[in-house]
């Protein structure tokens, strides 16, 4: 226990979105990741007490990000699956040297959604 009290947690220093090696450096605004949760079907045969639960694979999985961008390539990705999506950055505590991060998702692009365009202002999508 004594080894963990003066560790400083490891912050997201800057990532980068690749689509199929296309980089979006500067346009990806934010990525939120899939949420990890597991497939559980409850089950209780002869001669047991209470249930258990047995898992049965994990639960589907959605990712969205939004870019600053009406990107057109984007745009004809979807309803596609398979759609290779990469995020490469880095972490690192204060003092200590950075690591390095890699995510590769793939799937589908689901829904698109633009925000509201208005003269001078940042107009972003999200996927």
């Amino acid at each position: 226990m004594a080894g963990n009290q003066n560790k400083l947690p490891r912050q997201l220093k800057a990532y980068n979105m690749y689509q199929d090696g296309d980089s979006y450096a500067g346009r990806c605004d934010t990525f939120t990741l899939p949420a990890l949760a597991f497939l559980l079907e409850e089950h209780r045969a002869g001669g047991m007490d209470a249930p258990i639960q047995l898992e049965l694979g994990m639960e589907a999985m959605q990712a969205t990000f939004v870019v600053s961008d009406n990107d057109d390539k984007l745009f004809k990705l979807m309803g596609q699956s398979n759609v290779p999506i990469a995020l490469r950055g880095g972490v690192q505590a204060q003092g200590k040297d950075p690591e390095a991060v890699v995510v590769n998702l793939r799937g589908m692009l689901v829904s698109k959604e633009d925000s509201d365009w208005a003269p001078g202002q940042k107009s972003t999508t999200t996927y």
